[in-house]
């Protein structure tokens, strides 16, 4: 290619950007038109699920808009609540939209670790437009602009969305004005008004909690999500949960004290992880999502924490740059409170798996009882990934000095 012809073609984009910003009133000088290169990758925010964060390769990337749908009482608010407490860690603000009742799920919220005075409620209205509108108007500033003070917006739940028409049709004609297709229209202006209005704009996630039902005229008739066919294609990514037959977990009284949930990812188009993955996590009552097992079950299939013999565990991990391994342990319950009574094991252990995935997302490789192929050498991956954070570090802290080398 020309690099004349090049420069002069990046100088036009630049310039039909500054003429569009200032049209559209942009402030802040964003970059709204820009060269594929230049777009940056996008943030990913955690579940604050592990094995969630693993089904989906990390977490939900900023700027996109996910569903979480399933059977009742499986958790989904939980899920959902979750999420909304990773955001707040980035000293965002949260829209949670609650459809269905006019009360907040505060013990939801209270496993999870949600903030409340973080939380912009808004409550049931009269119809789903209202509460679209109210969103609408707390989120675009005057200049048609979003706020980047907003991290995510929760709509529980798209099941309970009422359309306006419907409400003026019940009033003139009843119960029988109701009809599933308006919700499914309601659905569809919902995604219109999230992809024209800037919402994901400013990286700002949108959550989507739902009811499956059984699609009628196939067979077998699977379970999907209510409201219509958009709900089949807006959302990048799609979380089944499920609540399995005798899935209750018993404590030594035989009481029920919890129960488990399994997922299925029907799609991630996020480019982060393959979809059709599977797993399953734990609710604690009164405790909330069990953070710890997921974890253990990835650093084993990792190898991070070995299995020299059966039911005997060493585990490690990287803390402050090194790597730390544990005596033998004895048993799987063992090694659960091992890694529980100790704050510097847990953190230990998830940020390397956390930095395991990673490396074998964005390399593309196998890991295999703690090992990698590197330069046709099996290599220890903890010892990979420290050696290849000490060679990131060393690379930036270069180019801070050429940098500061040149200005001066």
């Amino acid at each position: 290619m020309d690099t004349d012809k090049k420069k002069e073609f990046e100088k036009r984009i630049s310039s039909v950007n500054t003429k569009w910003n200032k049209v559209h009133k942009v402030t802040g000088g964003r970059d709204r038109i820009r060269l594929g290169s230049d777009v940056p990758e996008a943030t990913l925010i955690s579940t604050g699920n592990p094995a969630l964060d693993w089904g989906l390769g990390g977490g939900i990337p900023e700027g996109t808009i996910f569903e979480i749908f399933g059977s009742a009482g499986v958790g989904k608010t939980v899920a959902m609540s979750y999420i909304m407490a990773e955001v707040q860690k980035l000293d965002k603000y949260v829209i949670y939209y609650h459809t269905e009742e006019s009360r907040k799920p505060k013990k939801a919220w209270e496993l999870a670790g949600v903030d409340e005075n973080r939380v912009i409620y808004i409550d049931a209205r009269n119809s789903g437009e209202d509460g679209i509108n109210a969103i609408k108007d707390i989120l675009i500033n005057e200049f048609g602009d979003p706020s980047d003070l907003v991290g995510m917006i929760a709509v529980d739940s798209i099941s309970a969305l009422a359309p306006n028409a419907e409400m003026n049709s019940v009033e003139g004609n009843g119960v029988e004005g109701v009809t599933v297709a308006r919700q499914a229209a309601l659905t569809s202006k919902l995604f219109r008004v999230i992809c024209g209005s800037g919402w994901l704009q400013e990286g700002c996630i949108i959550g989507l909690v739902n009811q499956e039902r059984s699609q009628i005229g196939t067979t077998p008739m699977p379970n999907v999500s209510s409201g219509g066919k958009a709900m089949q294609y807006y959302p990048k990514i799609k979380v089944q949960l499920k609540a399995p037959k005798d899935g209750y977990l018993l404590d030594d009284q035989k009481q029920i004290i919890g129960h488990t949930v399994h997922y299925f990812v029907t799609k991630n188009n996020a480019g982060i992880a393959p979809p059709y993955k599977r797993g399953s996590w734990k609710v604690i009552y009164n405790k909330g999502i069990d953070y710890l097992g997921p974890v253990i079950d990835e650093a084993l299939s990792y190898g991070i924490i070995k299995e020299p013999a059966k039911a005997r565990f060493v585990a490690r991990w990287i803390s402050d740059g090194k790597i730390q391994e544990s005596d033998k342990i004895h048993g799987r319950v063992a090694l659960y409170s091992y890694v529980e009574n100790s704050k510097e094991v847990q953190d230990g252990l998830q940020e390397s798996v956390s930095r395991v995935r990673q490396y074998s997302l964005s390399n593309k490789v196998e890991i295999m009882d703690g090992l990698v192929l590197v330069n046709g050498k099996e290599t220890d991956i903890l010892e990979e990934v420290v050696a290849q954070t000490t060679e990131d570090t060393t690379q930036v802290v270069l180019e801070n000095t050429i940098e500061d080398t040149l200005e001066g």
